[in-house]
């Protein structure tokens, strides 16, 4: 994610790329990281709206929808200190739906660009690797 934004970043403001330049702060910098944690929230977005398509009263969807998108700690975090923590559990999210739909590996995959973003969910990665390992070698059918 950090490559395919640095090559955004430079047609916004180059200086913001150096890596010796650790009090830059332009006001380009500030809205584009502003604009990024924006256009990546989208992806936890699109993950709830994914989760809740099928919600037949369209209270409990929403409610869980609006919960986690307009989640107020998660809003101050990603735009004060640009965590993009949206993005990490949109694809988080994404992940458990595609288990959901049983398309292992493809979750699996996302998982493993999860982990590769941040660490901190190596936590659960004994879970999936005991689904992973139930599912495609210890399945007798």
């Amino acid at each position: 994610m950090e490559w395919a934004m640095s090559h955004v970043a430079k047609y916004v403001d180059p200086k913001m790329l150096v890596v010796g330049n650790m009090d830059y702060d332009s006001l380009a910098t500030v809205m584009f990281q502003r604009l990024s944690v924006c256009v990546t929230s989208l992806v936890l977005v699109a993950a709830m709206l994914h989760a809740t398509k099928d919600d037949k009263d369209g209270r409990t969807g929403l409610t869980a929808f609006v919960l986690v998108v307009a989640n107020a700690g998660l809003i101050i975090v990603d735009n004060i200190h640009f965590q993009y923590n949206s993005i990490l559990l949109g694809i988080l999210m994404w992940s458990v739906l595609l288990i959901e739909e049983q398309h292992y590996m493809l979750s699996g995959v996302l998982f493993a660009v999860l982990l590769n973003m941040k660490h901190l969910f190596a936590y659960l990665a004994p879970l999936y690797f005991a689904f992973l390992l139930k599912h495609y070698v210890l399945n007798n059918s």
